[in-house]
């Protein structure tokens, strides 16, 4: 399984898991982890914590902009 920031809130709504919980597991913040579901940047160390907490690979796409 993949965590990218695009999909964490299906991810975590498919493992029946409410932000709150999801905080608890990862120890991120509900705040942090309510601004990746909204498509707001976050730290690679913060998606590697969410990843390692729901065991899933941490797959990051960087995009060249001008």
């Amino acid at each position: 399984m993949n965590l990218q920031m695009t999909n964490l809130k299906e991810l975590r709504k498919s493992l029946h898991l409410t932000q709150v919980q999801l905080s608890t597991i990862t120890g991120v913040r509900q705040a942090t982890i309510a601004d990746i579901e909204n498509g707001k940047d976050c730290s690679t160390a913060t998606l590697k914590k969410i990843a390692e907490a729901l065991k899933c690979t941490l797959y990051i796409v960087f995009v060249f902009t001008k």
